[in-house]
């Protein structure tokens, strides 16, 4: 346990042994918090808390992508993040730490004319599928 503040547009990786990740990547620019614990490949129920509730939780499985050297990524954070179809394997071997997900989909909600006479409100998403290293 501790405390940590992180800006919205900062990153953080949980790490149990921060030694062996830095010699990893050794360019890591956010925060690295040490862990007592590591997470299971196969699946776990992660929560992230705000000091006094719960902001996001996830009960991930392996099944959802990831595997041989790949991360895990969530697509969209507009999104339900325990819905399966809103994760995928990186695109990058190693994953993203530090930056955003290689498949991170940018959604802004739109104003869209579907009439001569209605408005209705949709979200457009652009794919980060073009991630360069």
């Amino acid at each position: 346990m501790g405390n940590s503040v992180l800006e919205s547009t900062s990153y953080a990786v949980i790490a149990d042994n921060p030694t062996s990740f830095l010699a990893d990547y050794p360019n890591y620019p956010g925060t690295l918090l040490d862990s007592s614990f590591s997470l299971s490949n196969s699946g776990e129920y992660l929560a992230l808390f705000d000091g006094i509730s719960i902001i996001n939780e996830i009960n991930y499985s392996n099944s959802w992508g990831g595997g041989n050297g790949y991360s895990l990524e969530l697509l969209d954070i507009t999104l339900n993040n325990s819905l399966s179809s809103n994760w995928n394997t990186s695109l990058v071997e190693r994953g993203t730490p530090g930056r955003s997900n290689s498949r991170l989909l940018s959604c802004v909600p739109t104003m869209k004319n579907t009439s001569w006479s209605e408005w209705s409100l949709q979200t457009e998403c652009l794919s980060n599928d073009t991630f360069i290293q």
